[in-house]
């Protein structure tokens, strides 16, 4: 996949890359190998989890996405802000501050997507309550609010795909708001704390169009607005501005929603997982029905959530640490929600926020659509494995021999690829095999 892809935004610097097949074994899904001293994204297998960007130690991975050169002065241009991005600034700076600096920065307005997670946290609790009034409803509901987890599930737990809350993201709402409020040629903005959500901008899922023109790298840009923040003229230190919504840290969703349905007199048994490792273990979980006692499971590929995003500044303890100035429990707003919400949620329509589109499982470790040659071909793996020595050193370009057997097999890898088998034929040719032995 090196080169420019519609479908993702991870892409790989060649000059950069050592072919260390660090990025080798820390992919989830397997979608890297080293081949020619130089590493290669699988485009069927990669989820844009940005988990290479994180761990590459020559910064040779990186994610393809608009600088700040790329706004238009001919334009309107709306920025979207993700509460994420709050949480990279110490606490001399407010909300407020952080915004003005933004529109220093040539953004004509900002919109906070915050206001549109408490949207869809009652959307989510509608859905939930009807979905689960029906007979035999699918347990446990898994959030689809994490691209890289949607696209994780298409790759390898297609299964539960039908198991997706069925919501558009909540950048994407915030989009839609942005798009009806201004002019027909305003650009709008996003600045993303991962590559998932940058790729959602341009192959959406459950959608066909986003109404997002441009993505922002958060980390690319966190230079130029702490240059602008130290500019203002007065730094407001007494802002009362307040968050009243914090999906972007682990278990954030479940439980603001869980808040609505406590209001109602019901309640939702949710569980929340984040950081790879855990992730697919929920999702091993799920798929082998062992979570069917849970309503509603929150996924976050990132470790915390957003705010543990590869493309962020701070780390994940610190931007969670910095984000509780901006308490949601002392907001009006949120108060007021909360004590309405049995009216508010008999009187909505919640159409305009669900998916338009089915998500179509891609699973990349499918061999065969003909059941016979599948079936040679894992037999043929099994064999191709007893010839490999165990260790999942990653030194053949691939993240383990069980992987590497299947390149074989696929025939994109050839046995002697692997040092080990190399080393043990080298030995055959000097010594033979009783000296060996």
């Amino acid at each position: 996949m090196n080169g420019i892809s519609e479908y993702h935004s991870v892409e790989l610097q060649d000059d950069r890359c050592k072919g260390c097949t660090i990025c080798v074994t820390a992919c989830p899904v397997e979608a890297i190998r080293v081949h020619g001293g130089k590493a290669h994204i699988l485009e069927e297998k990669c989820i844009d989890c940005g988990e290479c960007i994180r761990v590459c130690p020559n910064r040779a991975k990186y994610a393809i996405t608009n600088t700040i050169k790329d706004i238009s002065p001919y334009k309107k241009s709306v920025v979207l802000t993700d509460p994420t991005l709050y949480a990279q600034f110490n606490e001399r700076f407010t909300e407020q501050d952080i915004e003005q600096a933004l529109q220093s920065l040539g953004f004509s307005s900002v919109y906070k997507i915050s206001d549109t997670e408490k949207e869809l946290s009652k959307v989510a609790t509608i859905w939930l309550q009807n979905h689960f009034n029906e007979k035999d409803a699918l347990r446990p509901i898994i959030s689809s609010s994490c691209p890289a987890v949607v696209r994780l599930i298409q790759v390898r737990f297609p299964s539960l795909i039908e198991h997706l809350l069925p919501l558009i993201s909540p950048a994407e709402v915030c989009a839609k708001k942005a798009r009806k409020e201004n002019d027909t040629d305003t650009e709008i903005y996003f600045i993303s704390p991962c590559p998932a959500k940058i790729t959602i901008t341009r192959s959406p899922l459950g959608y066909n169009d986003s109404q997002i023109d441009k993505v922002l790298n958060m980390e690319d840009l966190y230079l130029p607005i702490l240059g602008a923040l130290n500019k203002l003229p007065h730094i407001n230190t007494n802002s009362n501005y307040k968050i009243d919504n914090q999906w972007c840290c682990s278990s954030g969703e479940s439980q603001s929603i869980n808040n609505l349905f406590l209001k109602t007199k019901k309640s939702l048994k949710w569980l929340n997982a984040s950081g790879i490792k855990q992730t697919i273990d929920m999702l091993e979980n799920a798929e082998d029905g062992t979570l069917g006692n849970f309503d509603f499971l929150e996924l976050n590929i990132c470790q915390g959530g957003c705010i543990g995003g590869p493309l962020t500044i701070n780390p994940q303890p610190v931007a969670e640490a910095l984000l509780r100035r901006y308490n949601p429990e002392k907001s009006e707003n949120s108060k007021t929600l909360c004590n309405n919400t049995e009216n508010i949620l008999a009187n909505s329509d919640i159409s305009s926020y669900l998916f338009t589109s089915v998500i179509i499982s891609r699973p990349s470790r499918l061999l065969s659509n003909n059941f016979a040659k599948a079936r040679k071909m894992m037999e043929e793996i099994e064999s191709t494995l007893d010839l490999l020595p165990g260790f999942d050193c990653g030194s053949c370009g691939a993240p383990n021999c069980r992987a590497f057997a299947e390149d074989i097999v696929r025939g994109n890898a050839k046995l002697d690829d692997c040092v080990f088998v190399m080393k043990r034929r080298y030995e055959d040719l000097l010594f033979g095999n009783k000296t060996r032995n």
